[in-house]
């Protein structure tokens, strides 16, 4: 570790405090949403298996991602406020990410201060911290993946292509939603690949796009054979557009 990234560390380091505290304060004993799920899917990976059919709405609700995080602490059977203190290392060294990113482009000084912006921002922090949800990861690989992507685009490193690409993977896994941002990407950025001017860009794109998919084809191989179903990351899109749609006042 040199010692610019050394300094970087210990100036960010109060957010690590303050992120610890909010923890504490805020978590509770109870599980709420999709907490008692993720817990579900963690112990069911314990046992050899992820879905469980027993289970009409948490089949395949949730991709295995933050689970298998999950799964660690429910190993070695700590109380789940560790895994919710997980949570505070998550997003504190996802914001040293993010300053990595914005001091390649903007400069050390406005990098520092946007960062810091960021990590203070109360809202997400207060809903993503005490809870066992997928928002602390899910921060984490978004920040990293635009850091790799970045370095990999200026310092033309294999390494970071595949960081980028594995990235990508597993945060398709946690988020499914994410499945679909790259389909949609590659349909953009594919015919950018006839152009010559474009053409190099496109292609490294299109190989950190199929190649974070490529990471996620075990577990389509795992919801085939559950399901006949080809692509299938989750069975929660339709009952969430309905709850995002339905003109019934508290229903949930």
């Amino acid at each position: 570790m040199n010692l610019a990234k050394m300094k970087d560390y210990l100036k960010f380091s109060p957010l690590l405090f303050i992120y610890i505290i909010i923890c504490l304060l805020k978590q509770q004993d109870i599980l709420i949403g999709d907490e008692d799920d993720y817990l579900l899917y963690a112990d069911n990976l314990l046992k050899g298996f992820y879905a469980d059919n027993s289970h009409e709405y948490s089949f395949l609700w949730n991709g295995p991602g933050y689970p298998i995080l999950l799964s660690a602490f429910r190993l070695f059977e700590l109380p789940i406020v560790f895994a919710k203190l997980f949570n505070t290392v998550l997003i504190y060294f996802g914001i040293i990410v993010i300053n990595a990113t914005l001091k390649q482009l903007i400069g050390n000084r406005k990098a520092f201060f946007i960062s810091l912006a960021i990590g203070l921002y109360y809202p997400f922090l207060s809903r993503s911290i005490p809870y066992l949800l997928t928002e602390a990861l899910s921060f984490f690989l978004i920040s990293l993946f635009t850091y790799s992507v970045f370095s990999f685009l200026i310092k033309k490193s294999k390494k970071h292509l595949w960081i980028s690409s594995i990235t990508l993977g597993y945060l398709v896994l946690t988020k499914i939603i994410f499945a679909y941002v790259i389909y949609g990407s590659l349909l953009i950025v594919i015919p950018f690949m006839i152009y010559k001017k474009t053409k190099e860009d496109a292609k490294k794109f299109s190989f950190i796009l199929l190649f974070g998919f490529c990471f996620t084809i075990p577990y389509l191989i795992y919801t085939y054979n559950l399901t006949d179903k080809v692509l299938y990351y989750g069975n929660s899109g339709g009952m969430s557009l309905y709850w995002m749609t339905t003109p019934y006042e508290n229903e949930s």
